[in-house]
């Protein structure tokens, strides 16, 4: 059945029906039934929950369920809803988020909104107001909205159009319910939230993401960039569904060239997609994606994605941290890509900046996670290693450097740590004037923005390329300003790998040469905004990627 045939979109049709979102797990097989049209259905647990509390006791309700309204199983009938899902949810009276049953701290949380609701308490004050509940209500480490956010519905692809299609979006969770603008309010979505326990000075929580994965519905479009840092991890049933399910967000041109067909081969698509992104976006940042991915496991169902082309990024595996933010100096970042396709092989334009040399890494704890801070021990090996990187920074200058010198140099190493995060100038100095004793709240505040951009990173020290000394002795600049010989790198970075700018990329590369063609490894950050101030010319190195 298609939409319209059987379920017509007139204005006056949709605006009678409820939309509800519930998605079924990777793995979830249906273990109920329903009676549906004089009919025995099978259904999830999910579904059979979700029904339950959505009906109403007394008269009928009328609600579009994806599961229920779409033949999951005939794909030609799913490729030709995809193209209607967004005018469904656009034109819908409302739309529910079904994110499960309830528990204690669900409850909790809703009530807590309903509160902020009724009092109309805007932020950051309603931000405050929860997270001081959360402290009093629950004895871990996440606030209340946060545990409602780790909940697996929001980590699904097909909810992300949906919700930001809705009109009038509400979020239901057992028989509570509360206005999507609510949840808005109390969560920090483009910065982290930071509270002191007051039984335990010491221990600092930390709360939001350094890159926001909560959807804003100010928009009907996704850019490729924040796709590419954001929804790459989205659990769906089918791998084509990664690429299908945000296609609606993407913008015409991309939407225009590539067609929704689940009977092609997913490498294929995935191949056919970065091209796209590409063209379309005339960006190589596409490219560096996967260095910051955690890999496919090699024992389970997507081992396959090993041996795609390392300027392809992984689908459906985690973010080990966050994106490196778009430099602009020298311009060559600011530059469209020049790149050519040949089978699994991308030719692009650049210059070698240098060769990765020593590292350092940090000791991360087996389970600490991004969203929280720990306690004073951790903030005190996270200072042991920022001193270790700016030892590294200060490693083969002249002893009899004047001081000057040196604190340019453990300045320009902790902007490279902070990556151009943050308010990078008040940060540096925050952590240049910090005591060796005891590390203050602006202090750890700074700490935890380098541990969230570095955390699955190497720091380098990298060797100047030929090109670059070059260009530099060509400046005629002394050498004391040139660029500062550290790197954030991916963690799979070795000695002797090439540190890059490439022509429509907009961070530098890290790549490993594999014969006559290069593997991409991920983004890096050095500072390099000095040599944006030297006009000179370079010579541009031909790489091919495969």
């Amino acid at each position: 059945m298609t939409s319209d045939t059987q379920h017509p979109l007139s204005a006056g049709a949709c605006r009678r029906i409820r939309c509800t979102f519930l998605r079924l797990g990777r793995r979830e097989k249906p273990k109920f039934f329903i009676d549906l049209w004089e009919s025995r259905f099978p259904v999830t647990r999910n579904l059979e929950e979700a029904l339950r509390h959505l009906r109403f006791p007394d008269f009928e309700r009328m609600l579009w369920v994806d599961a229920l309204c779409i033949n999951q199983e005939d794909k030609e009938e799913k490729e030709a809803q995809v193209n209607s899902m967004h005018r469904i949810y656009n034109l819908a009276r409302s739309v529910i988020a079904w994110s499960g049953p309830a528990n204690e701290g669900s409850r909790s949380a809703f009530s807590t909104m309903d509160l902020i609701q009724k009092l109309d308490i805007p932020p950051p004050s309603s931000q405050v107001m929860i997270l001081q509940i959360s402290n009093q209500e629950i004895c871990n480490e996440h606030d209340l909205v946060g545990e409602l956010l780790d909940r697996p519905y929001w980590f699904r692809a097909w909810i992300v159009q949906e919700m930001m299609f809705a009109r009038s979006l509400f979020i239901q969770c057992g028989s509570e319910v509360a206005l999507y603008s609510i949840l808005e309010k109390v969560y920090p979505f483009d910065k982290q939230g930071y509270h002191s326990d007051a039984s335990d000075p010491t221990r600092i929580y930390f709360r939001g993401y350094p890159e926001s994965k909560l959807l804003r519905q100010d928009s009907k479009q996704l850019s490729p960039e924040r796709f590419l840092d954001c929804f790459l991890d989205r659990e769906c049933s089918e791998r084509h569904d990664n690429i299908f399910a945000f296609l609606n967000l993407l913008g015409n041109d991309i939407q225009k060239q590539i067609k929704v067909d689940w009977k092609k081969d997913i490498r294929k698509l995935i191949r056919h997609t970065t091209e796209v992104i590409i063209k379309s976006t005339q960006s190589l940042y596409i490219i560096v994606i996967r260095g910051r991915q955690t890999p496919p496991n090699t024992q389970e169902d997507d081992k396959w994605q090993l041996d795609m082309p390392s300027w392809c990024p992984y689908f459906a595996t985690p973010y080990n941290c966050c994106s490196i933010k778009p430099q602009y100096k020298p311009s060559l970042f600011a530059e469209k890509a020049v790149s050519s396709f040949a089978n699994d092989r991308l030719g692009v334009k650049g210059l070698i900046i240098g060769r990765v040399s020593q590292t350092v890494s940090r000791n991360i704890q087996p389970g600490v996670g991004t969203t929280t801070w720990r306690d004073q021990v951790d903030i005190e090996s996270e200072w042991k290693h920022y001193q270790k990187c700016l030892d590294l920074g200060l490693d083969g200058m002249p002893k009899d450097e004047d001081e000057h010198t040196r604190l340019m140099s453990k300045e320009a190493t902790t902007r490279t740590l902070l990556a151009g995060r943050g308010e990078v100038f008040s940060d540096v100095q925050t952590l240049l004037h910090c005591s060796t004793e005891k590390v203050e709240l602006p202090g750890i505040v700074a700490l935890r923005k380098i541990w969230e951009v570095g955390n699955s990173r190497l720091v380098s020290s990298f060797r100047l390329g030929r090109a670059t000394r070059r260009a530099l002795y060509a400046s005629k600049a002394p050498p004391v300003t040139w660029i500062n010989c550290i790197a954030l790198v991916p963690r799979t970075a070795r000695p002797g790998d090439a540190i890059c700018t490439i022509l429509g990329c907009p961070t530098l590369v890290v790549l490993r040469r594999m014969g006559k063609c290069y593997h991409v490894l991920g983004e890096a950050y050095a500072d390099t905004s000095v040599m944006g101030r030297f006009k000179v010319a370079v010579t541009l190195k031909d790489f091919v990627l495969e």
